[in-house]
C-alpha cells in the first residue's frame, strides 16, 4: 500500500517477532525517508519500544544517531506559533 497508510501498517508488522527478527526491524526504520521517519511518530515508537532490547546494539545506536542528527534539520522547517515554546537547539542552547 503506497500511501502513508500502508507505511503505518508495515510498521506495526514491523512489531511482530513471527514476521521480522529484532534486528530487522530496527534496521528497517533506518530505511525510512526523512518525512516517513520523522511523521510516524506513534508507530516509530512502537517498533523502538517492542524491539530494540533484542536486536543489535550497532543498529540501535545508528538509529539513535539518526534521531541525534536528523530532529533539527526536520523540525527547523516549521514555524512557531506566536506564545508557543520553542524546544528546538538554539546558538547559545545547546539540547542533547
Amino acid at each position: 500500500m503506497p500511501s502513508r497508510v500502508g507505511l503505518r501498517l508495515w510498521m506495526h508488522a514491523l512489531r511482530n517477532p513471527n514476521l521480522f527478527a529484532a534486528t530487522e526491524a530496527m534496521a528497517a526504520l533506518l530505511g525510512l525517508s526523512l518525512d516517513d521517519f520523522w511523521r510516524t511518530h506513534r508507530e516509530l515508537a512502537l517498533v523502538v519500544r517492542d524491539r530494540s532490547s533484542d536486536a543489535d546494539r550497532k543498529v540501535v545506536e545508528s538509529l539513535e544517531n539518526r534521531v541525534r542528527s536528523e530532529a533539527q534539520l526536520f523540525y527547523q522547517r516549521y514555524e512557531v506559533e506566536e506564545g508557543q515554546p520553542d524546544w528546538r537547539k538554539r546558538e547559545g542552547n545547546p539540547v542533547g
